[in-house]
């Protein structure tokens, strides 16, 4: 069975980018919407596993659409996406949203992000001091983390905030000693599953 994930975004480039990544994942049965009337002209029609909804589309806010999604006898798990946080919006979706995904985002952690949300192993033990552990991370660190959601790598990184690579690169040590994670992308989808 395909799991069914509807993308709804009004950035035509990165929905385009992400649809290649996600070609590459057997089992995606993926559509698109780039409006809030598209997306309920969808949502009135299919069913969906995963939704990720944009902050704000050309129509209106994303979180609109919160409600229809939330009546569907099958709620789906949603994820928020969006280029700017604007405190307003992050409000209105904490809580009714699984994650929050910063724009742009690589595609590779969208696949690992979908793919975390299916897998119901992470429930658990594990899951909670995961979390726990992403919740001691410094306010540097999550910054670093925040850097490598947008796909940025430890060079750009250190020229965003200022800093060496060599410090980058201490700063990678120290979250994965803190989480356990053996690689940056566990991290980053834990620390957008937990709306660092």
């Amino acid at each position: 069975m395909n799991v069914r994930v509807l993308i709804i975004d009004d950035c035509v480039p990165q929905c385009n980018a992400w649809r290649r990544w996600l070609l590459r994942v057997g089992g995606l049965d993926v559509s698109f919407a780039h409006s809030i009337a598209e997306a309920r002209a969808i949502i009135a029609s299919q069913t969906f596993d995963i939704v990720l909804l944009d902050y704000q589309l050309g129509d209106g806010p994303g979180d609109t659409l919160l409600d229809d999604l939330e009546r569907l006898p099958a709620v789906p798990k949603t994820v928020a996406i969006s280029s700017h946080m604007d405190a307003e919006l992050a409000v209105r979706f904490t809580g009714r949203t699984v994650a929050q995904i910063p724009k742009p985002c690589d595609g590779s952690v969208l696949v690992v992000l979908i793919e975390s949300l299916l897998n119901t192993k992470t429930v658990g033990d594990e899951a909670v001091k995961l979390k726990a552990a992403v919740a001691t991370l410094s306010r540097r660190e999550v910054e670093v983390v925040r850097y490598a959601a947008t796909g940025l790598t430890a060079k750009e990184t250190a020229t965003r905030m200022g800093l060496a690579v060599s410090t980058i690169v201490e700063y990678w040590r120290r979250i994965f000693r803190k989480t356990r994670c053996r690689n940056q992308r566990q991290v980053v989808v834990q620390a957008m599953r937990d709306k660092v």
